[in-house]
């Protein structure tokens, strides 16, 4: 960060930003030379701030060192229409990171509560994921990401948790709300076909595990069950005494009714 942000919280310069990257990237290296436990991702905090030789700067170093990428994009009206001040000769937000060389399929950008055909069509293409972040968006009223019509358009969505703009650490919370906002897409929406923008139960939990992996570009390490990825899981008994979590013996013959009582219940 090096432009409309804190003194205190900025670098003074597009050198020292830059310069602090790098450091930070070759100090993990020394620890895990493979990156195989820690990932250095590059970091612009979002295009307000940030001036254009800093991106290019930050797109230039993601490119040499093959590293992720994760920002902010599109996540309230009065931030998407700084970004057009700030970069008049860009078409919109997502060209302003595009031509920085900041779009590759290991970026993730967060919220896209906002963002317009044109942007998701060049997410899809580029494989850019996004981390849909309901509950921040929810607390700070910036509004509804359309999470199905990002899926219909081919673009990677995963869940994020965001907590400094909201209220819990847990994935799972999350998928409860982002079920919550789909709701609210759809009462909203004028699809008058059975499709509506709602998302199922299995699409909320895909976001939750496979799809966090794919914006994270690990589908190849974790996300579902194929022989010879990582065991990450966990193991949940819903009738486990302490519970709040009530399966009754109607349920016990219909999985899909034990999954929800325990996604929408379960701790």
């Amino acid at each position: 960060m090096n432009h409309l942000s804190p003194d205190y919280y900025r670098e003074a310069t597009t050198h020292e930003s830059l310069a602090t990257a790098i450091e930070s990237i070759d100090y993990i290296r020394k620890i895990d030379p493979e990156f195989s436990l820690i990932t250095p991702i590059i970091t612009p905090r979002f295009a307000p701030s940030c001036t254009s030789d800093l991106l290019a700067g930050l797109g230039k170093i993601a490119k040499e060192q093959a590293l992720p990428i994760q920002t902010h994009m599109s996540e309230n009206l009065a931030e998407v229409e700084l970004v057009k001040e700030l970069f008049p000769n860009h078409r919109g937000y997502g060209d302003v990171y595009d031509a920085h060389g900041l779009y590759t399929d290991r970026t993730i950008l967060a919220h896209c509560v906002h963002i317009t055909d044109e942007e998701a069509a060049v997410c899809a293409a580029k494989g850019v994921g996004i981390a849909h972040c309901p509950i921040s968006n929810t607390s700070l009223t910036s509004g509804e990401a359309k999470v199905r019509w990002m899926l219909e358009n081919g673009v990677k969505v995963g869940l994020g948790t965001d907590c400094s703009g909201g209220y819990s650490p847990s994935i799972l919370e999350t998928a409860r709300q982002a079920s919550n906002v789909s709701r609210h897409v759809c009462m909203k929406s004028t699809v008058t076909t059975e499709k509506t923008p709602q998302l199922s139960l299995g699409e909320i939990l895909f976001l939750a595990t496979l799809g966090g992996a794919q914006v994270c570009a690990l589908q190849d390490k974790i996300g579902n069950f194929l022989v010879g990825k990582e065991f990450d899981a966990l193991l949940i008994d819903p009738n486990a005494e302490g519970g709040n979590v009530d399966i009754f013996e109607e349920d016990a013959r219909e999985w899909d009714r034990v999954l929800s009582k325990w996604a929408f219940n379960g701790y």
